[in-house]
């Protein structure tokens, strides 16, 4: 028999399908909405205490989510909650940092196009396409 996860109630009733198809059930009690069977993972401990500790080391985010296997949007929002508890506001990025940032992927991403071994192709491609970007800043 099926009973709510938040009363532990027996009086359930079927309340449609989720997005993804599963059923969903309704507690006559306490209005509780739920899954028979959810498949949200919850976060071990030991995950927790290491996100905390890559916090610390001010690794970027998208790197600490790559090594704890969570999203990127979750981790954005949980560190948003962690400046809101200390009442701090997160520091807006330097326009120059963020341009160097802008600059460096683009040009990484450049490389990884042209496919070639040979380091002189490379700066070739470096050089062409910092003397373009200058030219679309004058523009």
């Amino acid at each position: 028999m099926l009973t709510c996860p938040n009363c532990k109630a027996l009086h359930v009733v079927k309340y449609g399908k989720t997005r993804s198809g599963t059923q969903n059930y309704k507690c006559r009690e306490c209005g509780r909405r739920f899954v028979e069977h959810p498949t949200k993972k919850y976060l071990s401990q030991e995950t927790w205490a290491q996100i905390d500790k890559l916090l610390k080391e001010k690794l970027p985010l998208s790197g600490i989510a790559r090594v704890t296997g969570i999203s990127g949007t979750w981790l954005q929002r949980y560190v948003n909650r962690l400046y809101e508890k200390q009442g701090l506001e997160p520091q807006p990025v330097k326009k120059r940092e963020v341009v160097f940032r802008m600059l460096r992927q683009r040009v990484s991403r450049l490389v990884r196009k042209t496919f070639s071994k040979k380091l002189e192709n490379h700066i070739g491609a470096i050089i062409y396409f910092i003397n373009h970007y200058n030219k679309s800043l004058l523009l």
